[in-house]
This record gives structure tokens, sequence and C-alpha cells, in this order.
């Protein structure tokens, strides 16, 4: 049974109202109503304060006085020794502040001003977090385009964000993972094509020019990139579709290339992804076992330092010829040596995010609705929960993925439902198209040619009509021939 607490208002106040406190009229408990401005060194700490305040969470605090300023005055007793505000007081020296505002307190006896020191810090441990609204809040906040500072204020770890707002999606990954059909012969998109896709932008050109680093990114350097280039195999009679879908081959790397080529076409773009990329970026790369000496001895090649191999366990096994596909591999690179540091989102589970190298996903060779339209549109399409959860591993809500060889647009949709903003280069304009209608599909809204301000189906009905205008005027010139 809980007691209801009254205060007995027919008693007078034991101690005289001080500087800076009010009593109420209607219960006798004395109200603050004065904040000082004191000198930071006026101010002393109480010498057994038995709540710790570590290097980390001085520096959260710091964050959010400069952000938001200081909000919470500090609590000090008549010989300006602190009583609630210790943690508060080393983030304000920590930034060079010369005074801060308090309340003093000369109305507590020295045994209240103890207990009540050890209640500030305790009593908010026995509440608890309501776990949905939680999440809402952070679903809101990663929505609207902010900077990160926005988000830190919160004090909560990346891990810790990104987890709460994947308790409240509840797409099971299908819907997002179903791809548009590909129509090759009457594709909208157009070599040198710059998309916007909300906060993300796709570009219609080669991962091997400098210039489209150049356009798409326009300065930014990236935190981090995923790529899942061609394997240097002739699409046609090694990606299966059982004779039921049938595959283009790929613009470049599609089975041409010797050994030697193939190498330097992969240094050639894991190079301007360094230089594109901040020091410590990490880079996913999809490889093949039978490739990886091309692509280890490309990436010796820059700047990148090899971390580790990643192997995607697929649900279903595919083709092979003695024994049945049924892994891919993603190697782990990182931009800079090892005296480089980079984002860790995982360790070790610390913040409830546990990954190892072992990646259960479902492949498109699972048996669910649309997994042929799948094949059809891409033949080495990736779920995109994969790669969201690399992404997740590495960056912040807010910060940049690039894709250097963005095929259907699996690593917009990941950096789309993981609030953060993907760049995308694409050679192939069929294929443009299919990124650009499924991210339309799955958010909602309508992708914006750069320099036009025309939607998608605006410029798919204009360059529609002009073709078919060129096409009119070509029957036309046969019939009076």
């Amino acid at each position: 049974m809980i007691k209801r607490l009254t205060v007995d208002q027919t008693a007078p106040a034991k101690q005289s109202r001080k500087r800076g406190q009010a009593e109420s009229s209607s219960t006798g408990i004395f109200l603050a109503s004065a904040i000082e401005q004191l000198p930071i060194n006026s101010i002393k700490n109480y010498d057994r304060n038995p709540r710790v305040h570590g290097d980390r969470q001085i520096t959260k605090l710091a964050g959010t006085i400069r952000k938001a300023g200081f909000l919470v005055p500090i609590i000090v007793d008549a010989s300006n020794e602190v009583v609630a505000g210790h943690g508060r007081l080393a983030a304000a020296i920590a930034l060079g502040l010369n005074e801060v505002p308090g309340i003093r307190v000369s109305h507590l006896s020295p045994e209240v001003i103890k207990a009540y020191r050890l209640a500030d810090n305790r009593l908010g441990e026995l509440s608890h977090w309501d776990a949905t609204a939680l999440a809402l809040e952070f679903k809101d906040l990663a929505a609207v385009e902010l900077d990160l500072e926005i988000l830190e204020l919160s004090g909560f770890e990346t891990a810790e964000i990104d987890l709460h707002i994947q308790s409240l999606d509840e797409d099971s990954g299908d819907a997002a993972d179903e791809l548009p059909e590909l129509v090759p012969a009457a594709a909208v998109s157009q070599v040198g094509d710059l998309w916007q896709l909300g906060p993300h932008r796709l570009l219609c050109g080669s991962s091997l020019d400098e210039d489209s680093y150049r356009v798409l990114l326009d300065g930014e350097k990236v935190r981090a990139v995923w790529s899942d280039p061609p394997y240097n195999v002739p699409v046609h009679g090694h990606v299966s579709g059982k004779g039921r879908v049938k595959h283009r081959e790929f613009a470049m790397a599609s089975g041409e290339m010797s050994e030697g080529e193939f190498t330097g076409f992969l240094q050639g773009y894991l190079e301007k992804a360094c230089e594109h990329s901040v020091p410590g970026a990490l880079h996913y790369v999809c490889m093949d076992a039978a490739h990886a000496f091309e692509l280890l001895s490309a990436a010796r090649q820059t700047k990148l330092t090899f971390k580790t191999t990643c192997t995607w366990a697929k649900t279903n096994a595919g083709m092979g010829s003695l024994y049945r596909q049924q892994t891919e591999f993603v190697h782990v690179f990182k931009n800079g040596g090892d005296n480089i540091p980079h984002i860790n989102n995982i360790q070790l589970g610390k913040y409830g995010r546990f990954r190892t190298t072992l990646w259960s996903y479902a492949g498109v060779n699972t048996f669910r609705k649309g997994r042929m339209d799948d094949l059809a549109a891409h033949p080495t399409v990736k779920p995109w929960a994969l790669v969201a959860d690399a992404i997740k591993d590495c960056t912040r809500v807010g910060e940049s993925v690039l894709d250097c060889f963005c095929g259907s647009g699996t690593t917009l949709i990941a950096a789309e439902k993981s609030h953060r903003v993907g760049y995308g280069i694409e050679l192939d304009p069929a294929y443009v198209d299919v990124a650009i209608r499924r991210w339309q599909s799955i958010s909602g809204k309508p992708a914006i040619l750069a320099g036009t301000n025309q939607s998608f189906a605006q410029v798919e009905a204009a360059r529609e009509a002009a073709r078919s205008s060129v096409v009119g005027n070509a029957e036309v010139g046969h019939d009076h021939a």
C-alpha cells in the first residue's frame, strides 16, 4: 500500500526565508525564486561526492550545453559548495565558461543536504523509459534533416538510437526488396543525369570518372562506402533464373577483362572512393571467392587497410558445380592505416548491437512473392536489411554512405530505412530507373532531376514524347523515300 505524502500546512516553517528562496503560502515548502550567476572559481566541489562523472559523460554534457545552453542551474549551499550539479560544473569548466547559473540553498541542515545530494542522483534511476514513446521521439528526430549534434543532445549512442527506431519498423523487408521491372529499351535516365531522391542523390555515370564524384558529392566526403562491383564474370550462364529470367550483361567487367585489367578496374574505383571518403571510413566490397585475389591486390595499391571478410549466409542454396552456393562474401576495408580510428557502433554488444562476421539474411532464391521479378531486375540483388545493418555498424544517423555501383538502388533504400544519406553512381540508365522507381515506391516521394526541378514522371513523359516524335518523323521520311 502506498502512503500519500502530505504537508502539515498549519505547522510554521522552521527556517526563515533566505535570499533566493520563497515560501509557498499554501504548503510551507520553500521554493527557489532566484538564480544567481556564480563565478566558477568561487564554487567548491563536494570532496566526498559519491557520484562519479567519467570523461565520456562530461563530453556529452558539454556538447548539450554548447548546443542548447546552460539550462539547469547548479545548486550550492551557503558556502558555495556544490549540492547538485558536479557534472554540469565539470562540463562548464571544460567549455571554458567563467560563470554559471546557480541556486543557493541556505535553509537546509548539513544532514538534509547530504541526503538531498544522494537523492538528486538516485531518484532518477527509479524511473524507466517508455520504449515506444522513446522510439517515436528518435524516429521524429531522425526523419528531419538535422545536423548530428541535435541527436547527440539526447545522450544516447547511435547503436541505441538505431535499435529503438528499428523496433518500430514492422516491415519484414519483402516490400522494400521488391524491384520494379527493368525496361532497357525505354530507359528514362540518361548518362549525366543527377537525380535528387529526398536527401539522397543518384548519378547516371561512371565510377571510374572523377567528374562523377565531383558532380554527385559536391565536395562532401562520405562516412562509409558500400559497393557491389561486377565480378568480371559473364552474367549469361553464371546467374541462375532456371531459364525463366534473361539477364543483360553489366556495362563493365562482365567477363571481358583479363586478371590484370580487372585488378586495374577495381583499383581505379577504390582510389576514387578513398579520395572521397573521410579518414577511417569503412569500405564494404562484395566480391566472390574466385576474384578475391584481384580485389585484395587492388586494395593494397590504395590507402585501404584490410579489416575482415564477412560472410552472407543465405537461407537457401543457389546453383553450383560441386557445392551449391549458399554464401557470398563482403570484404571490409578501412580508409587509412592502423593509427586512423573508425566508428564502431558494435563494441561487442555494449549498447545492444550484436554482430559477427556471419550475416544471415534471406536471398532472392528464397521462395517468396516477387523473387523472380527481383532476379529479372538485377542479377546480384542484395537484401536492403543486410546493407542497412552494415551501414549502422559504422555510421551515425544522418551521415552519408556512397555506392559506386548502385545497381537497383539497394544502398539508397538501406540509407532511407536507416536514416542515413545515400549517394549512388550507376552507369546503366535502365538500372538507374529501377533504383528511382524502387525508392519512389517505398518513400512515396518523387525523384527530381537536378537543374530542372522536374519529377521523374515529368521527365519520363517528356523524353517519351521526344522519342515518339523522332520515330514518327523517321517513319514519315521513310514513306516519302
